[in-house]
């Protein structure tokens, strides 16, 4: 018998995994699985340099993956992009572009506003080879396990005094290659975000934030005689964002240092994680540098640098995020190092 290496036999359990997940390792013949764990995996740069968190987000540059109502906070038509290079030569990439509705500029001025996305996501697997012991050796069928998704969110908020009110909806449907053919379904988001944005006298913005979110729930769907579900995730968060006296740079009036603190306490199906927390800071709105933690997993951090011109914004971001516990890494003999590239493009019409 041919021995397997540590790495190949760990590549063919995340992609089982990624297909069909046992729900309960415990019953002996479960047929409830848990498929698209890549849905796990946050879009959105900032958020997940801050521990993955983004459930109060109302910083007009969420993707809305943690809560849909954050994406009611955006100010321009936006295009996210960004690539996260995963283990095993995983590849995940997600393109989303949002705007306020309509598109004119007075339409973030009024006390209602409305805004809407729509996304693409695609989970790259290198080929694989399945083999039975009916094929000879050196023979085997190559498949092409890779998963992609659609999304399209709306939102709206409400303003009065210092109190704004956000909330939100999203549905995707998301795809699955396996050897057997495949599988699909249908996923829905809900949520909510208040704010509190309070003006002090020496200059300062103080502002205090709530969310509550339900992310996929799903359709569900049969294959192979399995129900595969998507791990249902309730998440409720605060946090709060502080901006200092504004200065004048490049002709324009930003806060000279901002900084926000996020919490989020998070409930998903079929998973260990708790919580997840994370902190930014802004220098004159042109360097962001963030720091969190994911449950006791991961710790992250991340980067951003750009401009926001007045009709046209720009900025590139970078996070990574690293495995605390590095005793499964040296089992399987790879990195499970997290990095993701993004790029942001927006637009003042």
């Amino acid at each position: 018998m041919r021995a397997i290496a540590p790495r190949t036999l760990a590549l063919l359990l995340v992609v089982s995994s990624s297909a069909v997940r046992p729900a309960h390792a415990t019953e002996p013949f479960a047929r409830v699985g848990y498929g698209f764990t890549g849905l796990e995996n946050p879009r959105g740069v900032r958020n997940l340099g801050m521990g993955a968190t983004g459930t109060s987000d109302a910083s007009g540059m969420a993707t809305g993956f943690f809560n849909p109502a954050s994406i009611a906070f955006a100010k321009a038509t936006t295009l996210f992009g960004s690539y996260e290079s995963m283990p095993f030569d995983q590849g995940y990439s997600n393109i989303q572009i949002e705007a306020p509705i309509p598109l004119h500029s007075d339409s973030t001025t009024g006390a209602w506003q409305f805004a809407g996305s729509l996304g693409f996501s695609y989970l790259n697997f290198p080929v694989l080879e399945e083999r039975t012991i009916f094929l000879p050796e050196g023979t085997g069928h190559t498949y092409d396990p890779d998963a992609w998704g659609l999304s399209a969110a709306g939102s709206t908020s409400w303003t009065h005094g210092v109190m704004q009110l956000a909330g939100g909806a999203a549905a995707s449907y998301q795809k699955q290659e396996t050897p057997g053919g495949g599988f699909d379904l249908m996923a829905l988001d809900f949520g909510v975000i208040s704010a509190f944005p309070i003006s002090l006298d020496n200059g300062m913005v103080f502002r205090p934030r709530l969310g509550y979110a339900l992310l996929n729930l799903d359709t569900g769907a049969d294959f192979d005689r399995t129900d595969i579900r998507i791990a249902n995730e309730s998440r409720g968060g605060f946090g709060f964002d502080v901006a200092a006296p504004p200065v004048i740079v490049a002709e324009k009036t930003v806060p000279s240092i901002a900084f926000s603190l996020d919490y989020d306490r998070i409930d998903r199906e079929n998973s260990s994680l708790r919580f997840s927390a994370g902190a930014e800071l802004t220098i004159v709105d042109m360097v962001h540098l963030r720091y969190g933690a994911l449950d006791n997993q991961y710790d992250t951090y991340g980067v951003g640098v750009g401009w926001d011109f007045g009709h046209a914004l720009f900025r590139l971001d970078y996070a990574h995020a690293s495995l605390r516990d590095d005793s499964i890494e040296q089992i399987l003999e790879e990195n499970f190092d997290r990095d993701v590239f993004g790029i942001i493009m927006g637009m003042r019409w």
